[in-house]
């Protein structure tokens, strides 16, 4: 999944082995990291249980901490 990062730098986020993704309730639900790798302002995720597009779809817009 591609995530726009806010970070200082977009590498940070590749050291992380779980992040949380923030659910519309308000509640976060835990994700493992199984890759990542940075460009200048996004990142490219691999998350557990995130197969294919239309799971990653479901996390449009989300914030991901």
């Amino acid at each position: 999944m591609k995530v726009e990062c806010w970070c200082d730098s977009p590498r940070d986020l590749t050291k992380q082995k779980r992040v949380f993704l923030a659910a519309k309730d308000g509640s976060y639900r835990e994700m493992r990291v199984r890759g990542a790798t940075a460009s200048d302002r996004f990142v490219l995720l691999s998350l557990e249980g995130v197969d294919d597009r239309e799971t990653a779809a479901a996390y449009k817009e989300r914030i991901l901490y």
